[in-house]
């Protein structure tokens, strides 16, 4: 009495792709409202513009002051006291010279006075941190 085992000749795998179109569209949605200009985006400010600006090499922190004033760190609206919390939570776990190296991107409404954006470059100065003013190329 013997016992015969039918065996398959070979397993043929079969990989859905159906849902790849789908999978695609979320991965995208996610990256843009994860992105940093999605962060920006609700925040109504025109940059003052120079004939000389410079690429941005690298940014950590983007703070934009709007035209009414407003201070918005990382797309969020703050005040200049939060500051030193933003830094520190973002600069945990860096080493010295990470910490010497971090940048912060400043954005400033054109119409605004310097009496206006200067105590947050002087809260910035005492931080300790690199700060890169943006601005528009102007057209000759």
């Amino acid at each position: 009495m013997g016992l015969k085992i039918k065996r398959s000749q070979g397993v043929t795998l079969v990989v859905p792709t159906s849902s790849m179109g789908d999978i695609a569209f979320l991965l995208i949605i996610f990256f843009m409202l994860t992105s940093k200009f999605m962060q920006e985006a609700r925040v109504k400010h025109e940059l003052a513009s120079s004939t000389e600006i410079d690429k941005v090499q690298s940014q950590e922190l983007s703070i934009i002051l709007d035209d009414k004033g407003a201070l918005w760190a990382q797309g969020e609206e703050t005040d200049i006291n939060s500051l030193k919390g933003i830094v520190d939570k973002l600069q945990e776990g860096k080493s010295e010279a990470e910490r010497k190296e971090f940048t912060v991107v400043f954005k400033v409404h054109h119409t605004l006075e310097s009496k206006v954006y200067e105590p947050v470059i002087r809260k910035l100065a005492e931080l300790g941190v690199k700060v890169t003013f943006v601005g528009k190329m102007e057209k000759n």
